[in-house]
């Protein structure tokens, strides 16, 4: 699968993440040709550090895809924000399992990550949270059991 029979290049989009739709004009995107996304939660939810290093080390029991979207297909158009805090951590794993990591400095749309990295099997390791404030308190809906 990929360019021309190539494979495509694993690429990690790491951070904190939300899907703003209060007061957006689009919420959603399309993804490139020959791209794929995969994301880990659904939209509204929270992905915790244990499990986003899991996934980056492909290790044994590390949370599955909830969603792929191909090709052509719309996705909501989530931001990637900055989390220096766990930039050693994400790439420690990458390290382990391979793959590229790539950390946002700024706030940063999906669809402009989609456009710098059309044509690679993108994986948001990232929260969906919905409609959050930056400063404001957040209450997980469905909060994990254990970890």
């Amino acid at each position: 699968m990929g360019r021309k029979g190539a494979e495509m290049a694993i690429v990690y989009l790491c951070g904190h993440g939300s899907w703003q739709t209060a007061g957006e004009g689009v919420i959603f995107t399309t993804l490139p040709a020959e791209t794929t996304l995969s994301v880990y939660v659904p939209a509204g939810r929270f992905l915790g550090v244990p499990d986003a290093i899991a996934v980056i080390e492909q290790a044994q029991g590390a949370k599955r895809p909830d969603q792929i979207f191909r090709a052509y297909q719309g996705c909501p158009d989530t931001t990637l924000h900055p989390a220096t805090e766990f930039s050693g951590l994400f790439l420690q794993a990458a390290a382990t399992g391979g793959g590229q990591v790539h950390m946002v400095l700024q706030d940063t749309k999906l669809s402009a990550l989609l456009q710098l990295y059309a044509g690679n099997d993108l994986h948001w390791i990232a929260c969906r949270g919905h409609n959050l404030g930056r400063q404001q308190a957040v209450e997980d809906l469905f909060p994990r059991v254990a970890w």
